[in-house]
């Protein structure tokens, strides 16, 4: 079974996601962001300003709470910064 963080062939991506969210002293925390970053990665969407339009305008479609979004958001901006220091 894949935890929240992994992505499936990707063992790359599932160290940098483990990466990005293990800063945070919550394991909520940690698993809701690693969620939503996997979600991101596997809609397959670039990572831009565009791609993250995209997906957030798709979530908000499918019914998505403001307070998901805003979690997305977080998520993503957290991606970035692993990314920016990887």
């Amino acid at each position: 079974m894949m935890t929240s963080l992994e992505v499936r062939g990707r063992p790359a991506l599932t160290d940098t996601i483990a990466g990005a969210v293990a800063g945070y002293r919550s394991p909520h925390t940690r698993r809701m962001y690693g969620i939503r970053i996997r979600q991101f990665v596997e809609s397959g969407l670039p990572l831009s300003r565009d791609g993250v339009r995209r997906w957030l305008v798709g979530m908000r479609e499918q019914g998505a709470r403001p307070a998901v979004i805003n979690q997305a958001i977080k998520a993503v901006k957290v991606l970035v910064g692993e990314a920016q220091a990887r």
